[in-house]
């Protein structure tokens, strides 16, 4: 489990995103080699690393997969078309012909309509076409588009501070919850959420992060109640 981890993290430091300052860059790189020359390292340690860290790339992460996303909902067919075989390349024209598009053939849900043999023309196509896509907008980020890509890195850090916060409201709430079940409950999503951050986990949806001090509160005055319907009740027939 450990060494599956230690690639998670030694795919974090190989793919770090544009403009991801030189210094958090080598420190993280620095960590990355401390735990690759270490066997007696705990898996708890990796994966606290894993998270400071993990924070550090998000905002950039977010503000560059907007931009790919982006070049992809744009310009994928632009650059599809040149990677496919002739042959293929009539296919999907026909294909568009009828309605599909882009998304259908990313997505995979156009599998079907393509003979086993375009299908693997398709996928080469597919992974050289991302590749193509990667470098211009890294291009893009460091030329043109430098300050709109850096806005938006601003705005995921206000994002992730805001995260934090909700994070540290989860902590004093299972650290002060005396129930151990539901303190069991919110100490499993401040893990999966922090998980989600080192690429541990599925990333999660803002609603799943920032509902979670409510849905926590509720379930502990639920509780509450429960509790007092257990209690019996006085009755005191003279008064």
């Amino acid at each position: 489990m450990s060494k599956h981890t230690l690639q998670i993290f030694r795919h974090l430091g190989n793919n770090l995103p544009p403009l991801f300052p030189d210094e958090l860059a080598q420190n993280l790189r620095l960590s990355l080699e401390s735990f690759e020359n270490r066997d007696d390292f705990l898996l708890e340690d990796l994966e606290k690393e894993m998270i400071k860290h993990g924070f550090n790339v998000w905002p950039f992460y977010k503000a560059h997969k907007d931009f790919l996303d982006k070049a992809i909902e744009e310009m994928g067919d632009h650059f599809l078309e040149p990677q496919l075989s002739d042959s293929t390349k009539d296919k999907y024209t026909d294909f568009k012909n009828y309605g599909g598009d882009w998304h259908d053939i990313y997505s995979g849900r156009a599998a079907e309509y393509f003979e086993p043999e375009e299908r693997v023309d398709i996928g080469r196509a597919l992974v050289e076409t991302k590749n193509k896509l990667k470098d211009y907008v890294k291009q893009d980020i460091h030329g043109l588009s430098k300050d709109r890509y850096l806005e938006r890195v601003n705005k995921y850090h206000f994002i992730l501070a805001e995260i934090k916060n909700e994070l540290d409201v989860l902590r004093d709430l299972a650290a002060k919850e005396d129930h151990e079940a539901l303190a069991e409950q919110i100490q499993a999503k401040i893990e999966d959420i922090e998980h989600s951050f080192a690429h541990l986990g599925k990333e999660l949806q803002y609603h799943e992060i920032f509902n979670a001090v409510e849905f926590f509160r509720g379930r502990k005055n639920k509780l509450a109640r429960l509790r007092g319907i257990d209690i019996p009740k006085k009755i005191d027939l003279y008064n």
